[in-house]
């Protein structure tokens, strides 16, 4: 428990501190905890794919940005933006509006990913947040 000068541990040794920056307990959520609706109805994006681990299944004109776990995070983010821009210049040809991306078959090529988007990061944080 903190004291008056510091930290009083459980062993009943006591730490000096001036300042005590606490780094546990982070609660990560995706979207920032915001809770997204398509027509009224409640989307968990936890339980749906993602296609080209940019867009979620099922969810029109929305892309969230996740760069690689295991490389630099800018190298994938570069390339998800140039997925987006050409996916905005198609639908700009074409006169289309809306992009929702659906889940194929399995005899199907489909680009779909059965993971989550953080499905492979292991921090703890990352991990009580799935």
């Amino acid at each position: 428990h903190f004291t008056k000068t510091g930290i009083m541990l459980d062993s009943g040794k006591h730490l000096d501190a001036d300042i005590v920056v606490t780094a546990t307990g982070l609660k990560l959520q995706m979207l920032g905890g915001a809770k997204l609706y398509i027509d009224g109805r409640a989307i968990d994006i936890g339980k749906r794919m993602t296609y080209k681990a940019v867009m979620i299944e099922g969810v029109p004109n929305m892309v969230a940005l996740f760069g690689y776990t295991n490389a630099s995070w800018t190298l994938k983010i570069d390339l998800a933006c140039q997925y987006v821009l050409r996916l905005l210049n198609h639908m700009h040809k074409h006169g289309y509006q809306v992009a929702v991306p659906h889940a194929k078959t399995a005899h199907s090529e489909a680009h779909t990913q059965p993971d989550t988007v953080m499905g492979a990061l292991t921090a703890g944080y990352v991990q009580r947040a799935q």
